[in-house]
């Protein structure tokens, strides 16, 4: 018997900036789901520390949050490199959120 799943993308995109040089953008690709084989993790944390510290490195191409729990698992994976039905789970209280651009603004 043959099953097949249903995935609904929703993107949003939104720009993360402090008041340093780099501007990121980030892209919600899956509320509800969550990207398996993070690399660490992160407690206690407001979404948008999340997501700066995504920015501070070089590898990090993606982050399931947490909301309610305030935990951020830092993904050095997107789902155009990896197999959807391998590394995505359904998660209610995650939002998977995607790494898109990196751009270096010049302040002077």
């Amino acid at each position: 018997m043959l099953t097949s799943t249903l995935i609904i993308v929703i993107i949003l995109p939104f720009v993360i900036s402090d008041d340093s040089i780099n501007t990121y953008d980030y892209t919600v690709i899956l509320e509800g789901h969550a990207f398996e084989g993070w690399s660490y993790e992160l407690k206690n944390i407001h979404k948008l520390n999340c997501l700066l510290e995504c920015s501070k490195k070089s590898d990090c191409l993606s982050v399931n949050y947490n909301q309610k729990d305030r935990v951020c698992q830092i993904n050095k994976q997107i789902l155009e490199t990896s197999s959807v039905e391998n590394n995505i789970i359904q998660a209610p209280e995650f939002c998977y959120i995607e790494r898109s651009k990196y751009t270096i603004l010049q302040t002077y």
